[in-house]
Formats: C-alpha cells, structure tokens, sequence
C-alpha cells in the first residue's frame, strides 16, 4: 500500500498520500502518520505566536519525495539502487565475513543468580540484594 507511493509521479505523491489516508484501515492510522510525517507532507509544530494566536510552523519531512520516489528510475530503467552503496555492503560483508552479525550467545544455564550476566564476584561487598548496583 504504502510503497506503492514510490513509483507515482512525485507531483502525485502527495494526492496518492490523501487517497491512501481515506482507504487505510484504522489499525494502520499509526503508520500512515508516520510515513506521511518522515516520507511526504512533514509535520507542523507550534511556533512563536503572532499578535497573540498561535502560530504553526511546516517541517519538512525528513526524507524528502525527491530521495525516495523512483518513477522517473523505473520508466528509463535505470538502477533503483547505487552501485556505490552496493560495493560497499559487498566489501563490509566480506570484511566481517557476515550478511549480519551473530546473535548474541545464550545465557549460561542457571542463569547466573539474577545478575544480567555480572559474576557476584562484581557485586557491591555486603550487598544482599538480588540485582547488583552498578556503582561508577
């Protein structure tokens, strides 16, 4: 629904926006307005008053239709992506030897007395309490 954005003029964008608005289900309310916020229209927010009202103030939105929108990429068949962020991923990924990190390891069994994985050894001296403090 949403991505289907990217691939309107982006004259339209912002008419696509409004219609998606009034066709959206309203569990999805939350994210329209987050995309709409950081992808399309940006927000408001209140700015010095004037001549005692309230003034409102447009923010642009934080990524902009122009650095999204890949209709003109899409009817010359260019490349959607860069080949330069490309190589980039390609080269970290071998460099670490990893599409992603590792997940961390399991906690240890019995789970270590409570103490987020800090031996008591770490603990305060005369600390009776089950989670340790962590003093600095």
């Amino acid at each position: 629904m949403l991505d289907g954005l990217a691939f309107l003029p982006p004259t339209d964008v912002s008419a696509g926006m409004t219609h998606l608005r009034t066709i959206a289900p309203a569990l999805a309310a939350p994210l329209v307005d987050y995309f709409d916020k950081t992808y399309v229209h940006g927000h408001y927010r209140q700015g010095r008053p004037q001549l005692g009202g309230i003034r409102m103030v447009r923010i642009a939105p934080m990524y902009p239709v122009q650095t999204w929108n890949v209709h003109d990429a899409t009817l010359n068949d260019d490349p959607r992506t860069y080949n330069v962020s490309e190589a980039w991923n390609n080269k970290y990924r071998h460099l670490i030897g990893h599409q992603h990190p590792p997940p961390p390891p399991p906690p240890p069994p019995g789970g270590g007395g409570g103490g987020g994985g800090i031996p008591r050894s770490a603990w305060p001296s005369g600390s009776s309490c089950e989670t340790p403090v962590k003093i600095f």
